[in-house]
């Protein structure tokens, strides 16, 4: 994890970002999980520091994302279209 402290005095601002592996660790999802998010739209871009350095992403805007899927996901199941412990929609869901 590469930490970076900008700013003058008490205005401190940090920046926190990780690599892939470290991210999919913390999102507890395989490389392949992980790289299929990055492909798809809605997940947060990486930052490259330099040309051709490894991808990195910032740790603030993968907790603001974990956020929003978090509420999206109380709210589909609180209107009934997500069965609670469970990824599958519930109209989709065959019978127990």
């Amino acid at each position: 994890m590469l930490r970076k402290r900008m700013g003058p005095g008490d205005r401190r601002c940090e920046i926190e970002l990780v690599r892939a592996n470290e991210l999919a660790a913390l999102l507890g999802v395989s490389r392949e999980t992980l790289d299929g998010w990055v492909a798809g739209a809605g997940f947060p871009k990486p930052v490259y520091i330099v040309r051709g350095s490894p991808a990195r992403w910032r740790l603030a805007e993968i907790l603001r994302w974990l956020d929003g899927r978090a509420r999206s996901r109380r709210r589909r199941i609180k209107r009934g279209r997500l069965r609670r412990g469970t990824a599958m929609p519930a109209d989709e869901q065959q019978p127990q």
